[in-house]
């Protein structure tokens, strides 16, 4: 169950929504959360909230999370199975919008490997 409908009937304009808390959901899935950024939903998203959705949030979503949310400011991962990789990938591509990032609970998160493979950007 999707909840953005496959032929776009009853669409929900969201597309001037900046805040998103799906935190500890479990009616959805990464389909749909995939769905809901091909609708263009992200563009103007700043908040996006997604703590304690592990079945929900692994990293097949990041890459159309971090090409639809292109203003994101706040990013809770909280709890969730996003990879190091994942994490790398969005801490480069949002590293000037970025300001606040919960990864706390992220167990397949190794935080020495992420700041090592980043750590050119600081020189």
């Amino acid at each position: 169950e999707h909840f953005v409908p496959e032929d776009g009937t009853n669409r929900l304009e969201l597309n001037k929504l900046e805040y998103m808390d799906i935190s500890g959901c479990r009616r959805t899935d990464a389909m749909g959360i995939r769905s809901l950024m091909k609708q263009r939903l992200g563009r103007n998203l700043r908040h996006l909230d997604f703590s304690g959705c592990s079945a929900l949030v692994n990293d097949s979503i990041v890459a159309p999370v971090t090409k639809a949310c292109s203003h994101i400011e706040s990013l809770s991962l909280a709890g969730s199975n996003v990879t190091t990789y994942g994490l790398g990938v969005i801490c480069y591509i949002h590293r000037h919008t970025l300001r606040c990032l919960n990864v706390r609970g992220c167990e397949k998160i190794e935080l020495p490997t992420l700041l090592f493979s980043t750590s050119y950007e600081l020189l």
